[in-house]
Order: C-alpha cells, then structure tokens, then sequence
C-alpha cells in the first residue's frame, strides 16, 4: 500500500469503535498458525458498517503481513469462470495463497451468490487445508446450506453486524467530533445507531464548528453535500454516476483536477470507501446523491453519463485481457442502465441498489409456485413448470433469484443457470429435444462442458406478482430483467426459449435477436417457440449500447425532464372529460391542438384496456386524477390502496406515460 494507504489505516484504527468479539475471533486466527481454513461470513444492513469491518480486517492482516486478495463482486462476473478470472487477476497474490497464510475478501458477495454452491463444493477445496480465511459481506445472511453441510458446519461463523449501543454510540461521537453528544438518546432515535449516520452527522457538526445540531441527523442528499467541500461536490456528482473510480478517471472527467490534497480529502468523507481499485460512494449516500443529481441538474447528468460511456466503449475496445475487459462492461453496463427504456418508462430500475433480488429460501416455494399459477395462460405447461420449479429449489436452489416485499413476501423472481454437463443434463430431462434443435452444432459440446467452461447463461423461468400495491407490472418486470441482463450478461450469451411474446418489444429494444424453434414435431408443446438470444461473446456491447436513445452527448435528458411539464399535464387532466375546458388549457396551447383532439387523446388512455405501456394499476390512478380531482394525496393514496409515498412514485410514472404519449412525435 502507498503513502495514503497507510494514512487511511492509521486514522480508521483510530477511529474504529466496536466489533471487539468480532475481531477477537480473527485476531486468534491470525494468530495462530495452524489456523484450519474456514469461512467468515459478515452480513447486515445498509450503513451498519461491513465495508469498514472488511477495510479493518485488511489492515489487521497487512500488520500481521499475511497476503490478501480483495474482490468486488459488483465487478466479478456471476459465474464460475468470472471468479476465477477475478481472484487470479493478480496472480503473484493468488499462488501465494497456496504458500503463505492469506485472507481472501469478498465485498458484495451478494452480488454473485449463483456460483455459491460451486465455491462451497468445487473451488474452495482445492485450497489449502490450513491458512486461509474467506471473508464474504453481504447485506443477506448466510444460507442454510454452508451450516446444513457436515464437512463445513465447523469451518463456517455466521457473524451478523449490528447497529451501535448507546455507548458504543458515545464512544463513536467523541472520538469522531471531539464533543460530547448534547443528546445521546436523539442521537439514537435518529441515526439508529447506523455507523454511517453518525459519521456524517459527526462530519457536520465539525464542519459547523458550533454546538448547534442538524435540522435531521438522518442521511440525506442535503447532509451529505453539506458536509462535502464546494470544490468536491462535482466529484460527489462523478461517483454518482460511476460505480467506482480510479484515481485517473477523477483526472479524466473531471472539469478541474483532483490534486493529492483534495484526493485525501475526498477519501476521509465518511461516506467514500476505498474500493480494489479506487474509490466509490457508499450504497445508501450514492442512493441519494443520484437521485438528488437527477432532479437537479438532469441534462448535465445525461451528458456526463454519455461522455463517460464512450470513452469506456474506447477502453473497451483497446483492452488486451478478458478480465480487464469483463469488469469495464461491468462499469459500463452500470453507468448506462437508465437508457434501456420504452417510451417515458425506464426498463431497468434507477436505483437498483435499492430494489435487489435476493438468494431463494425454502420457504419461497410456495409463493414462488403461488405467482406461475396466476400466469398460468402463459405457460406451455403450469404443470411442468411447477415440477421444474420444485426439482430447481431441490438440485440447484442458488440459481433462483427473489424479490421480496418490505415485509419480506416474495414479489417476483426468475431462474437460470449457466450451461454445462449438470444443467444441460438437468434441462433435457424436462425438456427433451430444446437445446439440440436450438444448437445443433454445440449441444455436445455443452453436454461435456465443465462449470468454469459454461459461457451461456439459460433463463428457464420468471414470473410477477399480479397484484401489488407497492410495485406495477412494469417495475416488477424491470428489477427481474435489471437481475438477469445486468449480472449476466458481460462477456456471455444469455438465451431465452419459450412460445410467450409479450417481452418480445423490451428484449428487441436491450438487443436480442430472435429465430423461430425448427424441427421439432407439430405436436410438440415447443414446437412454436422463439429462440431469443443476447449474445455479447463477440459482439461490440460498446456499440450496441451508444447507439440506443439517449446515449447521444448533445442531447437532452429525456429521465426527468420530459418535454411537457409535469404541472401542465396534471392541470388539464381534471378537464379530460370536457372538450370546450380542454380548449383553454395551456396543454392544448402548448401542443397546438384543440379540446376536440385533445380528449379523443386522452379517451384512448382511459377507456378500455390499458395502453401500453399503462398497466390496470397506473390506469386506474390516471381514471382518478380526471374524476376525482378534488382528493388530496392521502385520500387518493388511501383509495388505490397505496401508501403515500408509493402514491408519488406512481403518480410521477403515470405523468410521464402520459406527456409521451402526447407528444406530437408520439401515437
């Protein structure tokens, strides 16, 4: 480590407060030297403090001088192949960990939790028997099958960090702002004890240099600009859009250079963490940071992005090795994610840091099989969809995905797995003869392909909640093809087959191409099925994506700033039903129409069956901003059945569909 490395670790062992039973454990196993090989697992909420646990855990070893590895899995492709490519990058680092007693860290393990059985059964015990200590962080707990394992249940501690006690809260304060707390049980009730929440609102009453406490000690995008210096904030704005930056892309794109000084000072915010090549904005500060950015300046966020993304697609196109190549798509399809869209409705989720699919629990199957039931006009089969289901939950739980609602009930999830001799085996016992026509040419090849080989990625099943009062069919959709398209597409060929076409427009507009299912007989259930395929093996993903809407530098941002105000589509809606009062609206003024042409508009979005992009949930509300005018936010929100701020959030959609269908360029 350089200079400011070694700054940084003094002052977070001089700052760091708690986990003493935690890092106890650890320093025994540094200490000892016969320490068996084992895994520690680390888990817990946003802001609790696992990235500073794992920060403090590397420094422990580097003073110990044992060798590390440290591996984001935001960066690390999903698959067994990824893995190895990320963990063997530095190889001197990796073939020490068969010599030299090493830790290996894994930040957001969460994030490539499908290869979790193959790192449990095939990768780690290749490793050596003693010496080595696995570190994984995730923000979901550990899953029942690393404990259920009798070769593992005593190599494996489950340690699930906590928010701080009073005291350790106090503690944390003076240490941080140099003053006691006024009023520690405010200071509490605030933060929540959340580390995070404490080192801003410490952070601010530094910068303050009074005694005066925030307005809110709750993170939000104000506080942490707040306590940014002015010359920083667009900084704050470059994290914002990248996942994580090396020190030569602050130089990059950046309008004034980011000196030594200002680098250090950048890396002390306690919402900046060090990532395994350069800095980043914590999950929950880029959280509000971004969507902050959005709202404020939305056409500067839309040229920056689109600068940004070509000059990766540039990187790209001149790296010499894969992994270098795999983890800038990675970056890049991150930095983009807002311009996979149709119409106003953004396809991918804008924060889906916020809205992740989560690892499958036993006790999802009946909810899971709950949702293919209600879609079960859409199968070939409900009955051989429920048994795939059931023998994936048994065979290979890991390759299902699950989003759950606030309260913890699955809304939506999908299921895939990488092709090699196990899932290709497994895919042909229920659906004989698929893969053979689909792939004539490389269905052997497949059937004796190892898992560390597998470079198609096959999603088998999917399915949504049809009712939720939280989420539309669209967001549902949009979070399950974030999951699948994001995670695995970099580097690999993502297939679908299946006779449902009802994605058909969202997956021609991400870039699949689509061919009819041939040979099989007539009276075969797949016989009139679609091969879809994204197959970013060898194509240029960097073209692909600059040439879809909204990757042009010069444009306008069409995210949040859509051509007809939001206030002008809201004031008219309530006249919808009367032509003559539509007359003298600004809206019909500003789209140079009359009240006659404007009604038969809206008439196509309100009667009947909902327009798409409307589903029957944003019809419904849309019915109510026309009839029901008079209602205020709660009692709207109060009738669809919504919470208030799930209200806003629909409200908003709905305006958007609607100024897109209205535009003069639209239907």
């Amino acid at each position: 480590m350089g200079r400011l490395g070694e700054t940084l670790a003094i002052e977070r062992g001089r700052l760091f407060v708690g986990r003493n039973a935690e890092f106890a454990a650890i320093r025994a196993w540094i200490h000892d030297r016969m320490a068996p090989t084992g895994v520690l697992f680390v888990s817990g909420i946003g802001g609790v403090g696992k990235t500073s646990f794992l920060l403090k855990t590397l420094d422990l070893a580097a003073q110990a001088g044992l060798g590390t590895i440290w591996i984001d899995g935001r960066t690390c492709r999903e698959s067994p192949a990824g893995f190895i490519e990320a963990v063997s990058a530095d190889q001197t680092s990796f073939r020490a960990m068969f010599r030299t007693k090493s830790i290996l860290c894994v930040d957001n393990y969460d994030t490539i939790h499908m290869i979790d059985s193959w790192l449990r059964e095939a990768f780690l015990p290749q490793m050596p028997d003693v010496g080595l200590l696995v570190l994984l962080v995730s923000r979901q707990n550990l899953t029942e099958s690393w404990l259920t394992d009798l070769a593992w249940r005593s190599r494996v501690r489950h340690m699930t960090l906590q928010p701080f006690s009073r005291q350790e809260a106090s503690e944390y304060w003076t240490r941080n702002s140099a003053v006691a707390p006024c009023d520690i049980e405010r200071l509490m009730a605030e933060t929540q004890g959340l580390p995070l929440a404490l080192a801003v609102t410490a952070e601010k009453r530094r910068l303050s240099g009074t005694e005066t406490w925030p307005l809110a000690l709750r993170i939000s995008a104000d506080l942490l600009r707040e306590v940014t210096s002015p010359d920083l904030r667009e900084t704050l704005d470059l994290l914002c859009i990248l996942p994580q930056a090396a020190p030569e892309w602050f130089a990059r794109w950046l309008r004034v250079p980011l000196g030594a000084d200002r680098l250090l000072q950048l890396s002390r915010l306690s919402f900046v963490r060090p990532t395994e090549e350069g800095l980043a904005l914590h999950d929950v500060a880029r959280y509000y940071l971004k969507e902050d950015f959005m709202r404020r300046e939305p056409d500067r966020m839309s040229r920056l992005r689109a600068q940004i993304a070509r000059d990766l697609v540039g990187d790209i196109k001149a790296a010499t090795d894969s992994y270098g190549r795999s983890k800038l798509v990675a970056v890049l399809l991150s930095v983009t994610r807002d311009a996979f869209r149709i119409g106003a409705i953004s396809v991918l989720p804008q924060h889906a840091d916020q809205q992740q699919m989560e690892t499958f629990r036993q006790n999802d199957l009946p909810y899971l099989q709950r949702i293919l039931q209600e879609q079960s006009e859409l199968a070939v089969s409900i009955e051989r969809d429920l048994a795939v289901l059931r023998a994936l939950a048994e065979q290979f739980p890991a390759c299902i995905r699950v989003f759950r609602s606030r309260e913890g009930v699955p809304l939506a999830f999908c299921a895939g797995f990488y092709l090699d001799r196990d899932t290709t085996r497994f895919h042909e016992t229920f659906f004989p003869g698929v893969l053979e026509r689909a792939y004539p040419d490389e269905i052997e090849a497949m059937r004796r392909r190892t898992a560390e080989q597998a470079d198609t990625f096959y999603q088998l099943l999917a399915g949504t909640a049809v009712h939720n009062p939280d989420y539309s069919f669209l967001e549902l959709i949009g979070i399950v093809i974030s999951y699948w398209l994001i995670v695995h597409s970099a580097g690999m060929r993502a297939v679908m087959i299946n006779t449902f076409d009802g994605l058909n427009e969202v997956l021609l507009q991400l870039g699949y191409r689509m061919r009819p299912l041939s040979g099989l007989p007539e009276d075969h259930p797949f016989s009139r099925a679609t091969v879809r395929e994204l197959d970013w093996r060898t194509v240029d993903i960097g073209d692909v994506i600059l040439g879809m809407p909204g990757m042009d530098a010069t444009a306008p941002s069409t995210v949040d700033a859509p051509a007809i105000p939001d206030k002008m589509i809201r004031s008219a809606l309530p006249f919808a039903l009367d032509p003559d009062r539509l007359e003298r609206t600004e809206l019909a003024r500003l789209l140079g129409i009359g009240g006659g042409e404007l009604h038969e508009k809206l008439q196509k979005l309100l009667e009947g069956a909902p327009v798409y992009p409307l589903d029957d949930r944003m019809q419904q509300m849309l019915r109510q901003m026309c009839e029901q005018a008079s209602l205020s936010a709660e009692q709207a929100a109060e009738r669809l059945h919504v919470s208030r701020a799930t209200y806003f959030r629909m409200r908003g959609e709905v305006i958007r569909v609607v100024g897109n269908w209205l535009k003069p360029e639209g239907p």
